[in-house]
């Protein structure tokens, strides 16, 4: 026999990048969690899953429960589904990262979006004309050929 399908919460736990008070945006990190696993991507490896709100490069702000899942491999199928499109070579900081890939995350699972506040100054990056005078290594395309190791997100002071 079948086993019965729980539903699942989805959780949005968001990081502050610096030491920052937001007041229409900031540097944030985001991840995805679902059944005791943090699901994010990143330059290099992709899609990766860490223990919840434990991020290395940020320091965890708040959870935000966002919906829930019919059940755990309903999450693990729309993750498969999401992981080409996010591979460790796709990223970048400005045009596609972390809080875009919960986004996609998100609205496959719940068909809603995360906050707008969370990913709003990579939006505001994205915008014509300014991305016309960011440095290359924050254009879409990557990190200018440095590897994550060589390229953090941001430099903590």
């Amino acid at each position: 026999e079948g086993e019965i399908a729980m539903p699942v919460d989805v959780v949005l736990n968001v990081y502050d990048l610096i030491n920052q008070t937001p007041i229409c945006c900031g540097f944030f990190h985001t991840g995805v969690e679902i059944m005791g696993r943090e699901y994010s991507f990143a330059g290099g490896g992709g899609v990766y899953d860490i223990a919840p709100r434990s991020a290395q490069d940020g320091e965890f702000r708040q959870s935000i429960t966002l919906g829930q899942v019919a059940s755990s491999q309903v999450a693990m199928s729309v993750l498969d589904r999401l992981r080409p499109e996010f591979h460790g070579d796709a990223y970048s900081l400005i045009f596609k990262n972390c809080n875009d890939f919960s986004s996609a995350f998100v609205k496959a699972l719940l068909n809603r979006d995360i906050p707008g506040w969370v990913n709003r100054l990579a939006r505001l990056g994205r915008a014509w004309p300014i991305r016309c005078f960011l440095p290359p290594h924050l254009k879409a395309g990557g990190n200018g050929g440095a590897t994550p190791a060589q390229a953090p997100l941001l430099t903590r002071q």
